[in-house]
């Protein structure tokens, strides 16, 4: 991870301030002018002027015949950021989520470090050290698709797309009204209203290609809330009515599943051998089947008997193979 602390941007971001300044308030100022007001050669302002509009995304315009710059639209002041020390460790902290949009990650960091005051900005770069985040079975999301989607999901737009179902060789498309974005056991979903099936679905952004507006707006339920969508499944699978499932987790396997929050019902009671017997409510049974044959002997579902024969013929089907 690079170091962020670059007094020379923190400096132009300084003079940006003040040339954004000069720009809200003259309109119309000439290189030369600013090169006077802040006391540096016109090749700096010339660098200053490329950072403001290329780095902080001002829209400066260029009037040839006066040889004076301007802004193209009405904007907000460039403002001082000022971030305490749990904010910084917070801010570095969230790179765990691993966001795969272009604009996301260090770059974000190294801007946002140039605004921040003298301190900050050293915390800030000290902090970079302090945070090792290990990319384990992350999923595969190409920037500008996850960008794609995350502008219709803010905007309220319809968008069209590419999806390649499981089992399928070509691609199906799909018109949907995207809601949500969610990031579930290291992989990117997106939760949307199929219009086509006029029923609601769950979309795995690798496998979407091509996003493509339609030019049709929409507006989100404001009943709706992912968290209580997905409030029964044990991952992401919604869909029947919760059920008590209930796993008996050997010594060894107790203390780890005890360290890690699964599910927003789970309760544990503690065994006299040093085992748990852990207690939750789920709708559909598929993940947590996985979940349960990834502990392998250490653990065993006593119910529900639906859940107890697919965990004993996947485990027999998994013997017959070796």
């Amino acid at each position: 991870m690079r170091t962020i602390a670059n007094p020379v941007t923190r400096f132009a971001y300084e003079r940006a301030v003040r040339i954004d300044h000069a720009l809200r308030s003259s309109h119309r100022v000439s290189k030369r002018e600013l090169a006077a007001l802040l006391e540096v050669s016109p090749r700096t302002i010339q660098r200053d002027l490329e950072f403001l509009r290329d780095r902080l995304n001002r829209p400066l315009g260029y009037d040839a015949a006066r040889r004076t710059y301007y802004y193209t639209e009405t904007v907000v002041p460039l403002g001082e950021v000022h971030l305490s020390d749990a904010d910084l460790r917070a801010l570095v902290a969230t790179k765990s989520i691993r966001l795969p949009a272009a604009s996301t990650g260090d770059a974000v960091l190294s801007t946002l470090a140039a605004s921040l005051p003298h301190r900050a900005a050293e915390q800030l770069a000290s902090l970079q050290g302090a945070f090792y985040f290990k990319p384990f079975g992350e999923a595969l999301v190409r920037p500008e698709i996850f960008d794609a989607l995350l502008s219709t999901v803010v905007d309220g737009a319809e968008i069209r797309f590419g999806y390649n179902r499981l089992g399928h060789t070509e691609p199906e498309t799909r018109v949907v009204q995207p809601f949500t974005l969610c990031y579930i056991d290291r992989m990117w979903y997106l939760l949307a209203r199929d219009r086509m099936r006029s029923a609601f679905r769950t979309f795995a952004l690798p496998r979407i290609s091509d996003p493509q507006p339609t030019g049709r707006s929409f507006r989100r339920p404001a009943h709706f809330s992912a968290e209580k969508h997905l409030a029964a499944s044990f991952g992401l699978i919604t869909g029947d009515e919760p059920q008590r499932v209930s796993i008996r987790f050997d010594a060894f396997a107790a203390r780890l599943v005890r360290e890690r929050s699964w599910h927003p019902t789970q309760t544990f009671e503690p065994l006299p051998d040093g085992g748990c017997l852990m207690l939750l409510w789920v709708g559909r049974l598929e993940e947590i089947e996985r979940w349960i044959l990834s502990w392998g002997e250490h653990a065993r579902v006593l119910e529900p008997a639906e859940l107890v024969s697919r965990v004993r013929d996947a485990a027999r089907a998994l013997a017959a193979k070796y």
